[in-house]
């Protein structure tokens, strides 16, 4: 890619099944990481598609509870809920407060430090998890908070899931059945802003 490429902020990446997509994706996301970025990671599989809120609760997981205690109390209740880190009412999460607490806990995350959130097989998120991640991705700090997104498409096709999760103008990056020599290209030292591969 050309080095002007890896300073946009958004990049999906989409392609064939068998492209190992996850592998382009991973040292990506290590480089942010060996940098002392705050890296956040989802690989759903197809089998977790009914689990509500699963992505969201695998994205989360290494965030600890300290940094929910600082949101408002409303907030800081739905979004526990959906983590699965307390019980929920019958009705779930209260979906307005689950917003906004995404939106805080992301913004505060990234006053600290750039974060990156990786999402590996965007067409196995759970539904609740996609439109939560689409609610912050139009409002995202894109300076602050960046995405990475992989995707499995059909030769051809256009990718479906995976826009959603990117803030607007993602740099979409199609890997073919032989991407080595796309990933190898990358700049050593790039900044792998919001990009989708598929």
């Amino acid at each position: 890619l050309h080095p002007a490429t890896a300073e946009r902020r958004r990049l999906p990446q989409h392609g064939p099944a068998g492209i190992r997509k996850p592998f382009a994706a991973r040292p990506l996301a290590a480089r942010r990481g060996d940098r002392g970025d705050t890296v956040l990671s989802a690989e759903p599989g197809e089998a977790e598609l009914e689990l509500e809120h699963s992505a969201l609760a695998d994205l989360f997981r290494t965030v600890t509870d300290d940094r929910l205690h600082a949101l408002p109390g409303p907030q800081r209740s739905a979004l526990r809920q959906a983590l699965r880190r307390e019980p929920a009412p019958p009705g779930g999460p209260e979906p307005v407060a689950l917003r906004l607490a995404l939106l805080s806990l992301l913004a505060a995350l990234g006053r600290d430090r750039p974060v990156l959130l990786v999402i590996d097989a965007a067409h196995h998120v759970d539904p609740a998890s996609a439109q939560l991640l689409a609610f912050a991705a139009r409002r995202l700090d894109t300076a602050r908070v960046r995405t990475l997104v992989t995707e499995t498409t059909t030769p051809g096709a256009a990718p479906s899931a995976g826009p959603a999760l990117c803030p607007p103008a993602a740099r979409e990056v199609v890997l073919p059945s032989l991407w080595f020599p796309v990933l190898s290209a990358l700049p050593r030292h790039s900044d792998p802003a919001h990009w989708l591969l598929r």
